[in-house]
């Protein structure tokens, strides 16, 4: 439903933090407590980049939403894969079916791009950023090196 309109974006990044505290409450912190390894594909550096950084909903928002529904919770490892704005919208384009952020031009996405590389700069022990305009194979290498010296793996 998120991706079918267009919304407000302060009502869209309500509606993403409503789904991310729930996938939180649900899914992560239950599987954390049990000890297993969780990887999620987007979380709240996600909303904070595509509703503050391309949409323009206030960061004070997000703050406050962020520390509300999730608390301290943050991922141990954020991998960024980086690509230029022009490049990322044709491999979009390549999939065949597009989403309605897939559509919202290259200004657009070039604010959200900005917007995850900032707060990569911001949290250098938090994110590591991959250049994805590697073959799949190096950029699959570079992940894989990443997640062994950050997180102990062997």
């Amino acid at each position: 439903m998120l991706l079918s309109r267009p919304w407000d974006p302060l009502a869209e990044m309500a509606l993403h933090f409503a789904a991310r505290r729930e996938h939180w409450a649900r899914s992560l912190r239950p599987s954390l407590d049990a000890g297993s390894w969780v990887v999620c594909d987007r979380f709240f550096d996600s909303t904070l980049a595509y509703q503050v950084g391309g949409q323009g909903a206030p960061r004070e928002v997000w703050t406050q939403l962020r520390a509300t529904l999730l608390g301290d919770v943050a991922p141990d490892l954020t991998l960024l894969l980086d690509l230029p704005v022009e490049a990322g919208l044709a491999r979009a384009g390549a999939r065949g079916e597009t989403n309605r952020y897939e559509t919202l031009g290259p200004e657009f996405h070039a604010r959200v791009r900005q917007t995850f590389l900032r707060q990569a700069e911001a949290e250098p022990a938090r994110f590591a950023v991959i250049d994805a305009t590697q073959p799949r194979e190096v950029v699959s290498a570079a992940i894989l090196a990443v997640c062994r010296e950050r997180l102990g793996l062997s």
